[in-house]
């Protein structure tokens, strides 16, 4: 909530100060938001797959855990921890990923926060 009512808050100021300098700001919304859009676009199918594979690592644990008897009578131990291991190793995977492309929001936005903040020397300046 907070953020929101910040970005517009802050252009209102900016239009209050000064209308045509304030055209810089209001022109790098849109690229932001097309950029969080993109990346966002990319990486919820992955955070969203993450929970499925949350839900397989919590039903293979569950299901050592209940039948832990049956599991040591068959001498089961080593199967149930390479099952485990195995869906663990493909929620990190998906974990890491998601993260890589999550990563990439801040750089893009502080870049664009930069060259708005340049922009609004430079006009401001002339």
């Amino acid at each position: 909530v907070m953020a929101p009512m910040m970005c517009i808050g802050g252009i209102i100021m900016a239009v209050s100060k000064d209308a045509k300098l304030s055209l810089v700001i209001i022109g790098a919304i849109p690229i932001l938001a097309l950029a969080i859009y993109l990346i966002g676009s990319k990486g919820i199918p992955y955070f969203k797959m993450m929970q499925t594979k949350i839900d397989r690592l919590n039903l293979v644990l569950r299901e050592y855990l209940t039948g832990i008897r049956v599991v040591r009578a068959f001498n089961r131990t080593e199967h149930e921890r390479a099952r485990f291991d195995q869906a663990n190793q493909d929620l990190t995977a998906t974990a890491i990923k998601a993260n890589q492309i999550m990563a990439a929001m801040m750089p893009i936005m502080m870049l664009m926060m930069n060259v708005t903040s340049i922009a609004i020397i430079w006009f401001g300046g002339l």
